[in-house]
This record gives structure tokens, sequence and C-alpha cells, in this order.
């Protein structure tokens, strides 16, 4: 519903992916709608699934607004610079109770927000101007993105469950788990989910970084997609 009225009231189009094939349908307008409900709906779903950490989620929003923001400025678009600022703000002063100590959190509402939030900017940044590359924003939320895509092929068709069902097999979890020991101070829980969240936002980092360098050059940003999901799945398999 979010997609939706965005579509139609902000002119948030899903309007090209920069693939062949994939642009010539989303031309039509029926599709264009279709689509970018599936989308927004997506990455905000996308976002909930890696609200598993103090400051994770947000602090992947966080980095995709700025992102957001610097190519807006650079496309001279003044009005998506001061939502992505506007974003900004608001995320930072959620994080104040958010990380390291967790007084608050995210919920599913907020990750739903955000992630719908990002999504929607991305949209109408990509349909605006033709020189940023569909790629760019995909590769802000590759992360989520992907960890949603890879946790749907791991309950279905490596386990045989529902592909919707939860687990406690995402990344965030098993380097929260496995690779952050517990120590044996009495703030050890908060202290190891933290330290877990920064280095989960700096796998983050390794798609956001080539989308900010090359947010025009489709090619680049697809060979750094594949390079970043390479790099996941030897870490996952690790």
């Amino acid at each position: 519903l979010s997609a939706g009225l965005a579509y139609t009231l902000l002119g948030a189009a899903v309007s090209r992916v920069d693939v062949v094939g994939l642009d010539a349908l989303l031309v039509m307008p029926a599709m264009a709608f279709v689509f970018t409900c599936f989308a927004v709906g997506g990455v905000a779903h996308a976002i909930n699934i890696i609200d598993g950490l103090n400051g994770l989620a947000s602090g992947v929003c966080l980095m995709a607004l700025l992102a957001l923001g610097y190519v807006a400025f650079q496309v001279e678009d003044a009005e998506i610079v001061l939502m992505c600022g506007l974003g900004v703000g608001a995320v930072l002063g959620f994080r104040v109770w958010n990380y390291p100590s967790g007084r608050i959190f995210c919920g599913d509402g907020g990750a739903y927000f955000l992630g719908a939030y990002v999504a929607i900017l991305s949209a109408i940044l990509v349909h605006r101007h033709s020189q940023v590359s569909a790629w760019f924003p995909f590769l802000l939320v590759l992360y989520p993105v992907w960890e949603t895509l890879f946790s749907a092929y791991r309950r279905r068709i490596l386990r045989g469950r529902p592909a919707s069902g939860a687990d406690k097999l995402h990344m965030h979890t098993l380097y929260y788990k496995r690779v952050k020991r517990a120590q044996q101070d009495g703030k050890a829980r908060s202290r190891r989910n933290s330290d877990a969240s920064v280095s989960m936002l700096f796998l983050a980092s390794g798609s956001a970084l080539p989308a900010v360098l090359w947010w025009s050059e489709g090619g680049s940003l697809l060979m750094g997609a594949v390079a970043y999901i390479s790099v996941y799945l030897s870490m996952y398999r690790r």
C-alpha cells in the first residue's frame, strides 16, 4: 500500500532496472506499478530480516541514506537531498537509544518504515535521473536483500522447510554466536551484541562503497554485486 501510494502521488516508479528484457516490460505502467510494489515491499522486508543486532538495521539504512543523498547532490536534486537529510537525522536520533545499549528497538514497524523510506527515495532518484544506474540503490541494500533471498533458498531448497519460516541461521546470528565469543563480565551480552553489529556493518559497507564510487556505471556495479555475493557465500560456508 505504501509503495502504491508513493507510485501514484510521488512518481516513485521503478521504471527501469537496467536489465535487457525487463526494462521493455517496465515501460508499461501496469507492470511498473506491480514491480514497484514488489520491490519496495521486498526491501522493507529485507531490512526487517537483519534487525537482529543493536544498530544493524538502522546502520545499513543510515549508510544507504547518506549515499542516496550524496548522489542526489551530484545530480542536483535538492528535494531528495533534503529527504535523505531528514532520514539521516531521524536515524541518528534513534541510534542514541538503540546503540550500543539497545534501550529501544526498531521493531517490525520501524524496520519496515526505514526499508520503505530508503526504497521509495531510491525509486524516485533513479526514475528522475537517467544517469543514475538502477544498480546503484540495489548495491546499497544488497546485504539485507541477499540475506533474505539466500535465507529463503536455504530454508526451502536445502532444508525442505517453508521459505518464510523463522530460524537462527542468518549471517548476523551466526556471527554473534560463533565469532564474537562471550566475555566474562556482567555486560558481556550487550558488548558482544554491539561488537557483532559493527562487524556486520563493515560487511554491508562492502557493497555500499563501490555503489558510491561507480553510481553511474552499471557494468562496474554489476561486477561489484557478483563479487559481494561471492564473498558472502564464502564467509557463510566457513
